[in-house]
């Protein structure tokens, strides 16, 4: 069932106040006979609304620092959210974390075998691992074991270290 058709002004009070003040106020100085589900709805419609996921930057910030704390139901009642929204998102925060983290090792692989590349021998581990079919570790096993810097030499290929 639709409600009140969409005035050209209701849209202009969405456009000026949706995501600047709550929406339970635009509802009470703006847009009595809409409920906020409605507004919510249009706002959304109308491309007003960016699709969030309820989580304000201090409230985000908050649980990042308290990512590891075991009771969700503390952390809840300090947040004002459920005990299924704060788990939801510490579940994805660490995911994110562990992926970060992964990245990064895998970013400074080149330490891995108990030498140091240069960051701008990175590119050309990746471009003689391409050549070759072979992972990035796997080229760099294949240099250390030759002795080879990843730098190529103009005239003769990758040169002696």
């Amino acid at each position: 069932m639709r409600g009140i058709e969409w005035t050209i002004s209701d849209i202009g009070i969405l456009e000026t106040h949706y995501g600047k003040i709550p929406v339970s106020e635009i509802r009470e100085r703006f847009l009595p006979d809409r409920s906020e589900a409605a507004i919510r709805v249009s706002a959304r419609r109308f491309g007003f609304a960016k699709f969030l996921d309820g989580w304000t930057d201090s409230e985000v910030a908050f649980l990042e620092k308290n990512l590891f704390e075991p009771d969700n139901k503390y952390l809840a009642r300090i947040l004002g959210k459920t005990r299924i929204q704060v788990k939801s998102k510490k579940e994805k925060m660490r995911a994110k974390l562990l992926t970060e983290r992964r990245k990064f090792k895998n970013e400074n692989m080149l330490t891995r075998y108990g030498m140091r590349w240069p960051a701008d021998e990175i590119a050309d581990v990746e471009e003689y691992a391409a050549e070759n079919g072979l992972r990035p570790t796997e080229a760099i096993r294949d240099l250390v074991r030759a002795g080879l810097s990843a730098k190529k030499d103009e005239n003769s290929g990758y040169k002696n270290k």
